[in-house]
């Protein structure tokens, strides 16, 4: 078989992972317009982000025969009976190949350059399953439809501190995967309008580097923008949101293992949002806030933002927005006491009127109230 058949097949559920139903348009079968028949249930576009050959995980850029430089692919089945496979660069599509397929309860054939190959499949309306042997081997692709997801799973929407990750089946080094300094923590914060903060932090909580893409869900179907990536990586989200599987943009499979950055615990529902610090008193006189924090040198101002499910971020930004300094960490009320645990476990006495928080604690015997304005 050519490499280009070995690019289409075979589409199977995930493990614990449920995939996206297809992307085809209609129900039933079809006529593929040459008499041949072709099942509705696998037709639409389909992007690869896992393969197997007997049973045992390997790379896709290596079983669909890559030339350097490719970063992605994607094969349609027409319900025309026509099937394309396109593979993409960085600038764009590299090579495209076509042919025919035909499908029929549980079984058909798949025509590129005019070799054909003998399939079997299943479909229940959400997965496809496909399979074929090449050289002795039984072949498994995994794929996710190559949909516009425009949503944001409520379930996902949180930071999430990557536990470990996995390259086509086996653990890989973190920091070396990341290209990260060994002892990095990874942080992935996912909020829920869409924006994907790739944040890693030093031992001590403090912010290293800080970049952001965007990120959408159709099911369990997620569709990833990272910072500086040539084109979206497509994969799934386990149902219990302990991982994301996707297809690397170096055609290696990676796995994300999850927990939540921020424990369980009581947070005030009117809390959440971005506050920039206005003012700070000690013993009840007035002090300079850029003095009272010790911001570093060009800092115009201070942001404390607070998620909802407990993930606490502490920037400070230059008039153009820039960040000299930042600090990932968490917080949780409990009546009227704020715990921020950043640098530093604090618990202080917090009111909120309109727009304006105020907090009160004693640090090394001195009153402190510091005033925040809500800035969003």
């Amino acid at each position: 078989m050519r490499k280009s058949t070995l690019i289409l097949l075979s589409v199977v559920v995930v493990g614990p992972l449920v995939l996206l139903g297809c992307s085809g348009s209609g129900d039933g079968d079809g006529d593929g317009g040459n008499g041949a028949s072709v099942d509705a249930a696998l037709a639409g576009t389909w992007q690869p982000y896992m393969a197997s050959a007997d049973g045992e995980q390997v790379a896709p850029a290596a079983a669909f025969g890559w030339d350097e430089g490719v970063v992605g692919m994607w094969i349609e089945f027409g319900m025309d009976g026509t099937v394309t496979v396109r593979q993409y660069d960085e600038d764009g599509v590299v090579e495209t190949e076509s042919g025919t397929w035909t499908a029929q309860g549980g079984s058909g054939t798949l025509t590129i350059e005019g070799e054909q190959t003998d399939i079997t499949y299943a479909a229940d309306g959400r997965v496809m399953v496909i399979t074929f042997t090449e050289d002795g081997a039984q072949l498994t692709t995994r794929w996710v439809p190559v949909v516009e997801a425009t949503e944001q799973a409520a379930h996902l929407a949180r930071a999430w501190q990557v536990a470990q990750v996995q390259v086509n089946g086996s653990d890989a080094n973190l920091a070396d995967f990341f290209d990260v300094p060994a002892g990095s923590t990874v942080v992935l914060g996912m909020t829920n309008e869409g924006i994907l903060h790739f944040i890693v932090l030093d031992a001590t909580g403090e912010i290293l580097d800080q970049m952001a893409g965007n990120w959408a869900t159709q099911d369990e179907l997620l569709v990833v923008n990272p910072p500086g990536s040539v084109m979206a990586l497509r994969g799934v989200w386990a149902p219990d949101n302990t991982s994301l599987t996707f297809l690397d943009e170096d055609g290696t499979t990676a796995k994300f293992e999850l927990t939540a950055w921020a424990p369980a615990g009581e947070r005030d529902a009117a809390l959440p949002g971005e506050w920039t610090a206005q003012s700070a008193t000690v013993n009840g006189q007035a002090v300079d806030i850029a003095t009272f924090f010790d911001w570093t040198q060009g800092t115009d101002r201070m942001i404390l933002d607070l998620w909802t499910d407990g993930t606490a971020v502490v920037r400070e930004l230059s008039a153009a927005g820039d960040v000299f300094y930042g600090q990932l960490g968490t917080w949780n009320t409990d009546g009227g006491d704020l715990a921020l645990n950043l640098d530093e476990a604090m618990v202080m006495d917090y009111a909120i009127a309109g727009d304006t928080l105020t907090v009160n604690f004693t640090e090394d015997g001195d009153a402190i109230e510091i005033t925040w304005v809500r800035s969003n």
